[in-house]
């Protein structure tokens, strides 16, 4: 049974999770009806969209599995699955270094 360790409620949240998860991690991207849900229209339907794309754009990297889980009839979970493959081009920001002191 799958487990689900994270929510992400937008595509700013979703990305930090994918970046902070190890292998096996899980979050909500979204529960309901995705593709109805996206095409509602308004503010919350952009929300949806944009963070069924970046969940989208990872799986397609290999970055995590998306799975979905019935939850009742029209009812459902769309949860991401972190894999073992790493981000490429993405590290932690460096240690903010010292400013040297500029010689009057």
């Amino acid at each position: 049974m799958l487990k689900v360790t994270h929510k992400a409620a937008d595509k700013v949240e979703f990305e930090s999770w994918v970046k902070a998860a190890s292998k096996g991690d899980s979050c909500l991207y979204h529960e309901g009806v995705l593709a109805n849900d996206r095409a509602e229209g308004g503010l919350k339907s952009l929300r949806i969209n944009a963070l069924a794309l970046e969940a989208t754009k990872y799986a397609n990297d290999g970055i995590v599995d998306l799975v979905q889980k019935r939850i009742k009839s029209e009812r459902y979970h769309y949860i991401a699955v972190r894999t073992s493959k790493p981000l490429l081009g993405w590290s932690k920001p460096p240690a903010p270094q010292p400013t040297p002191a500029i010689a009057a």
